[in-house]
């Protein structure tokens, strides 16, 4: 759901370092969510289709509207600002670690927010090997070095693929001339 709450920042925030934090943010984190959850979707299913649909629709949305944001925001995109970006998914995964345990005590349901969820099966082979092998905190701090080493190859591909597309005529923006002069990902 992260994209309906980072979105409103880049749209009403006026051009500022807090706003490209943000765009950083959605452009790689939220990208490998809804990728994840595309490629690997038996982790979210279950018997009611409705949800099921859902789900597809929701981290189709999720993976569209976060590689927009990486094309339109190239110039804004950077990998100090993507680190630095790091800071709002670990506010966000400690949220997540939050909501999982209240859910658990309050309501005794499992919850498996981004697959850090204690008393939850990882449904995730790889993730689950690592819930096996060591202590909770260790999961999170593991969670939180392997989502950054994911986040920069997200990165890297990325920039790099926005890059090709603006060397090839056929990507080129009509007033493609002007907008060198004024400095793009080419030009660097």
């Amino acid at each position: 759901s992260m994209p309906f709450y980072f979105l409103p920042f880049i749209i009403f925030l006026p051009d500022c370092k807090v706003r490209d934090i943000f765009i950083n943010a959605v452009s790689t984190f939220i990208l490998i969510a809804g990728l994840a959850v595309i490629f690997y979707p038996g982790v979210l299913f279950g018997a009611n289709a409705f949800l099921n649909a859902h789900t597809m629709l929701h981290h189709s949305f999720q993976a569209i509207s976060s590689a927009f944001v990486a094309a339109y925001y190239f110039k804004k995109i950077s990998f100090k600002k993507y680190a630095i970006s790091l800071s709002i998914m670990i506010v966000c995964a400690l949220i997540a670690i939050g909501f999982n345990e209240l859910f658990f005590y309050q309501c005794g349901a499992k919850c498996n927010l981004f697959f850090l969820g204690r008393h939850y099966d990882a449904n995730f082979w790889i993730i689950q090997k690592i819930y096996d092998s060591v202590p909770y905190w260790a999961v999170v701090i593991i969670f939180t070095i392997g989502y950054f080493i994911v986040g920069a190859f997200t990165y890297l591909l990325e920039k790099g693929t926005i890059v090709f597309a603006l060397k090839k005529e056929y990507f080129k923006p009509k007033d493609f001339d002007e907008f060198e002069k004024r400095g793009s990902v080419c030009s660097a």
